[in-house]
């Protein structure tokens, strides 16, 4: 396995990779998220691959596309209320149902991680939904830990 910079051309895998983690997403949180359609995914992830803010790594093997990571680099002021930091911020990270429990999605962190070094980044984090404790455990198991609780309201438009 290898993992190098993902590029224009690789947004029909990264978009098949992410259709298992749109289902699981969906299957838990249907007022949130739609099924998951890598047609209908290919342009957005174009769009994340042409973006010079975000970076994403794919994992590949013979076998083809293991699991990929999207991050961006984010550069905080110094402000009356915050410190300055660099911040790595992971937007999605997704390993085929085939190669989890191989190592690929602590490869891909370990990339990401070796990234925030080079820009002196002081904090890597993610968001990750309440029902996937899945990933929690591996995120922790990784050395994230949680750190604050983002709650919501239900609505009904009457």
């Amino acid at each position: 396995m290898r993992i190098r910079e993902a590029t224009f051309d690789d947004a029909r895998a990264i978009a098949q990779l992410a259709a298992d983690i749109q289902e699981l997403h969906f299957e838990n949180r249907p007022d949130w998220f739609k099924p998951p359609n890598t047609k209908n995914t290919i342009g957005l992830y174009e769009a994340f691959l042409q973006d010079p803010a975000i970076t994403a790594y794919l994992a590949k093997s013979d076998e083809g596309a293991l699991g990929f990571v999207l991050f961006r680099v984010i550069h905080r002021p110094d402000t009356p209320l915050n410190l300055a930091q660099t911040i790595v911020d992971i937007e999605q990270i997704g390993v085929a149902p085939s190669a989890r429990r191989r190592g690929v999605g602590h490869d891909l962190i370990e990339a990401v991680r070796q990234l925030a070094n080079e820009v002196s980044a002081t904090l890597i984090h993610l968001t990750t939904w309440e029902f996937n404790s899945g990933a929690q455990s591996f995120f922790e198991t990784e050395g994230f830990s949680p750190e604050m609780r983002r709650m919501s309201m239900m609505l009904s438009n009457l």
